[in-house]
């Protein structure tokens, strides 16, 4: 009787842990990881690759985009630059070009599109398309106009990554619903999927590729008519635009 008390305790303990499955991960556990993730970086680069349809009258059209986004924090001051080339295919047939330059105070974007060029200052908005790069700041832009969900843990390009679904709180966005992709060993969004409507694949894509932390960046990438390798960026007349 003595000897069947051991494996009577053994029996209760685990049927009492298996009624009560591991607690999954909280967004709020997550966003804590991707905050400190970033915090720890200083200097990130990386390759961009955009994929979106968008209607042109009575076609679908399937522009497609690369370009590469650099980050640098230093003593608490974040900077970072997106530069992209669009590519639009025919009836339309042309290439634009877009900088979004965050200096650590405003953020500068700069369009040129058939000989045709613009700079304007916006606050990073989602609406917009234009969202911090990862960790808090990014988070914080999501949270202003979407109700944030974490779904699971997955992986972008082999980095073990976070997923959040994004859905919107009014009728001022332009989509239905976003995914978005978290770096888990630097808080970077590795990967960003765009719904709109009942659309069951995702209308624009953004993906981060060969994602490189540490290293020298010069500061100047980041001043708008400082950088000499961008002519086009030098002494442009910004529009301001709601800057926040």
């Amino acid at each position: 009787m003595n000897s069947a008390r051991p494996v009577l305790l053994t029996v209760l303990l685990l049927v009492t842990v298996g009624a009560f499955p591991v607690q999954a991960e909280s967004l709020r556990n997550v966003e804590e990881k991707i905050g400190k993730a970033w915090e720890q970086q200083t200097t990130i680069r990386a390759k961009i690759r955009i994929s979106a349809r968008i209607q042109a009258g009575s076609n679908a059209l399937q522009v497609t985009g690369e370009g590469t986004l650099e980050v640098l924090r230093d003593d608490g001051l974040e900077q970072w630059r997106q530069s992209l080339t669009m590519t639009i295919p025919d009836p339309v047939g042309t290439e634009s070009r877009h900088d979004a330059i965050y200096d650590g105070k405003s953020l500068y974007l700069i369009n040129e599109m058939m000989g045709r060029r613009e700079a304007r200052v916006a606050p990073p908005d989602i609406g917009r398309g234009i969202a911090p790069p990862g960790g808090e700041p990014l988070l914080s832009v999501l949270k202003k106009n979407l109700k944030l969900k974490f779904l699971r843990e997955d992986s972008v390009e082999d980095r073990p990554v976070y997923v959040i679904e994004g859905t919107p709180r009014g009728a001022n966005l332009q989509f239905t619903r976003g995914i978005f992709y978290i770096d888990q060993a630097t808080g970077l969004q590795l990967k960003q999927e765009i719904y709109a409507g009942q659309d069951l694949s995702p209308r624009v894509i953004i993906l981060c590729e060969d994602v490189r932390a540490g290293g020298v960046i010069d500061p100047a990438r980041f001043t708008v008519g400082g950088d000499p390798t961008e002519p086009e960026t030098r002494g442009a007349d910004v529009e301001a635009n709601g800057n926040e």
